[in-house]
């Protein structure tokens, strides 16, 4: 009986290699506590780490082994002693936090349907859906209709000059790290028809940038902040076919004066005023409940 078991395991971890990733995410993902680290890896993995903390102040120290940000790291050791390439702080950060977001989003038995260049030497800013400026920042994610699943990593946001969030039509679950507020440049973020549930965070408030905020058809049970109608850039607000968005629209709304479109339906009634000063500016608004 325990042969059988055992041999069914197995066989449910027969995954396809993925880039270099480590052998340690598949000992993961068969449930197994795998932390071998290879000898010749062991001094540039200690120096990520290090790197990391003095950079981004992660807590690296108390981590278990199969959390994907341990796996970033690893992958990263992988990839430096292999290519013999000594990245520089801001390509280290760079690197683990796209690797942080692919083990977050990929799932071995439903690949992604284009996932070129992601977790190979290539540089980050020519994997598929990453887009980067002339100092090789990344500014964009846009992997829509892709086959991701899993939650948004909060180690995202450590990409701080993201502009673009583009991932809908996927499967992502969990709910919205409040850390979001970190992206100050942050102009587009559209989660559309994906499976993210709990509450919009208050931090979104906190991109002084955004113009469109794209979250309709997901699960979200949720309030809406006072602090989205601080957003004097916001141009598309889009909350429809959620479980249940519920508050008011009152005189806070003022304050956003770039709002073109606003989409809003809950399963339950609400009273939803405009105020005068905002009628103008809205070109588009289908507000109400069913």
């Amino acid at each position: 009986m325990k042969k059988s078991q055992q041999s069914d395991v197995h066989k449910e971890c027969e995954y396809a290699d993925v880039g270099e990733i480590s052998v340690v995410w598949k000992g993961c993902l068969c449930q197994e506590n795998s932390t071998n680290i290879l000898e010749t890896h062991t001094n540039q993995y200690e120096l990520i780490k290090t790197r990391l903390i003095d950079e981004i102040g992660l807590d690296l120290y108390h981590i278990h082994p199969c959390e994907v940000i341990n796996i970033a790291m690893l992958w990263l050791a992988d990839d430096m002693v292999a290519s013999s390439v000594a990245y520089d702080d801001h390509r280290v950060v760079n690197r683990f936090a796209l690797a942080v977001c692919f083990l977050s989003w990929y799932d071995p038995k439903e690949p992604w349907n284009n996932m070129e260049g992601w977790m190979t030497n290539e540089h980050e800013c020519t994997w598929f859906g990453v887009g980067c400026n002339e100092q090789d920042d990344v500014i964009s994610i846009s992997l829509q209709n892709n086959k991701l699943s899993g939650s948004i990593p909060k180690e995202m946001t450590l990409l701080n000059q993201l502009a673009k969030i583009d991932t809908p039509v996927n499967t992502i679950t969990g709910t919205l790290p409040t850390e979001l507020g970190r992206l100050k440049y942050l102009v587009t973020l559209d989660v559309h028809k994906n499976e993210i549930g709990g509450s919009i965070p208050v931090e979104i408030g906190s991109c002084p940038m955004l113009k469109k905020l794209q979250l309709r058809r997901n699960a979200l049970v949720t309030t809406i902040p006072n602090e989205i109608w601080k957003l004097t850039n916001l141009e598309i607000l889009d909350l429809s076919n959620n479980q249940a968005v519920k508050g008011t629209l009152q005189s806070e709304i003022g304050s956003c004066t770039s709002l073109k479109c606003i989409y809003i339906y809950s399963s339950r009634p609400n009273l939803w005023y405009y105020p005068e000063r905002n009628r103008t500016t809205i070109k588009f608004a289908n507000v109400g409940f069913f």
